[in-house]
C-alpha cells in the first residue's frame, strides 16, 4: 500500500490496497475461534484496519494526484490547484538550455562527425530535438498550464517529429556497419527527450534510467573496441554523450523535476543579460578565489581605515 509514492495513479492505488487488506483483517476477524479466541487478534484486526483506512483517506486529501511537493511555479501537476513558488534568480530555464546546447551537445556533435554520416546524421536528429525542447520550453514559460495529455502531446510534437526517425536509421544500417553499438547508445539515449509526456514515473526518475542504459552501452563499446587503433575516439565518443545525457538530467531536475514548468514569465529577451551577469559574477569569484590571501591593502589605506573605524 505504501507504494502509492511511486504509483502512478495514488488513489487508484491505495483503493485496491485497502480492498486487499481489508480481506486479510476480515480472515483474521472470521478465525477468532481457530485462534483461541485471544482478543490480541481482534485488536490486532481492528488496529490495521483504522491504520489502512486512515492512510488512503491521508493520500486521498493531500496527494490526491501523487506526491505533493514544493512545487517550482508553473510545475504543479494536474489535480492541484495551489502550489508554493520557489524563485531561484541565479538560474535560469531557457539560458541554462543555451549552455547546456553550446556546451555538451556542441560535443557530441563534433565528437560524432569522426564517425562517419550515417552516425552523424542520427546525432543531428538529437540536435534537432534539442533546439525544438528548446522551444517547446520557451512556449511553456509564458502559457498558462497545460490542462490535457492531449495538449501537451501537441506542445511535444516538434521533438517527436525529431526524434521518430532515429530508430529507423539504426535499424536500417547496413549488417556490415562499423558502429552499431554506437547507434543503440543513441536510441537509447533519445528516450530520454520525452520526459515532458511521460506518465508513470517523474521526468528525473526516466532521463536516470536512460542515462543508466547509456552507461552500459558505452561500457560495452568501449570493451568491444579496445585493441581498435583509433580507440580513443571511442572513449571520446563515449565521454561526450554520457556528458550530454548527466548535463541534461541536471537540468531537467533544476527546472523541470515534475514536469514541464508553465507560466515562469521566463522571457528570451531576458537571456542575454541574465547570461552576461552570470560571466561577471563567475569571473569575480574565479579572481577571488585566485587572490585569496595575496591582497594587501597599502598602509596609508589601512591606516584611513583605522581612524575611520
Amino acid at each position: 500500500m505504501l507504494g502509492w509514492v511511486t504509483a502512478p495513479a495514488a488513489v487508484t492505488h491505495v483503493n485496491e490496497y485497502t480492498k486487499v487488506c481489508v480481506i486479510f483483517i476480515d480472515n483474521i476477524l472470521a478465525s477468532f475461534i481457530e485462534l483461541g479466541c485471544d482478543p490480541t487478534h481482534s485488536d490486532f484486526a481492528e488496529a490495521a484496519r483504522a491504520m489502512v483506512e486512515e492512510m488512503a483517506s491521508y493520500v486521498k486529501k493531500e496527494h490526491s494526484a501523487g506526491l505533493r511537493w514544493n512545487y517550482v511555479k508553473g510545475s504543479t501537476p494536474l489535480g492541484y490547484k495551489g502550489a508554493k513558488i520557489i524563485i531561484d534568480e541565479s538560474t535560469h530555464p531557457l539560458a541554462d538550455f543555451i549552455e547546456l546546447v553550446d556546451g555538451p551537445l556542441e560535443r557530441f556533435l563534433w565528437v560524432s562527425q569522426k564517425f562517419g554520416s550515417l552516425l552523424y546524421r542520427i546525432a543531428q536528429c538529437i540536435e534537432g530535438a534539442f533546439i525544438q525542447q528548446y522551444e517547446m520550453i520557451k512556449r511553456a514559460a509564458i502559457t498558462k498550464q497545460e490542462k490535457t495529455y492531449v495538449g501537451l502531446k501537441l506542445m511535444f510534437s516538434g521533438t517527436m517529429h525529431e526524434i521518430q526517425p532515429i530508430r529507423g536509421l539504426a535499424e536500417g544500417a547496413p549488417k556490415d556497419y562499423k558502429y552499431v553499438p554506437h547507434l543503440t547508445t543513441m536510441v537509447e539515449f533519445s528516450s530520454m527527450l520525452t520526459w515532458p509526456i511521460v506518465e508513470s514515473i517523474p521526468p528525473v526518475q526516466l532521463i536516470s534510467d536512460a542515462e543508466g542504459a547509456v552507461r552500459i552501452f558505452c561500457d560495452k563499446i568501449l570493451s568491444q573496441y579496445g585493441t581498435a587503433s583509433a580507440f580513443h575516439e571511442h572513449v571520446e565518443w563515449t565521454e561526450a554523450i554520457k556528458m550530454l545525457g548527466r548535463s541534461f538530467r541536471e537540468y531537467v531536475t533544476k527546472h523541470h523535476a515534475h514536469g514541464l514548468s508553465f507560466d515562469t514569465k521566463v522571457e528570451e529577451i531576458h537571456v542575454l543579460s541574465f547570461m552576461k551577469k552570470k560571466e561577471v559574477a563567475y569571473r569575480l569569484a574565479k579572481l577571488k578565489e585566485e587572490n585569496a590571501g595575496k591582497v594587501k591593502h597599502h598602509p596609508l589605506t589601512s591606516e584611513r581605515r583605522k581612524k575611520s573605524s
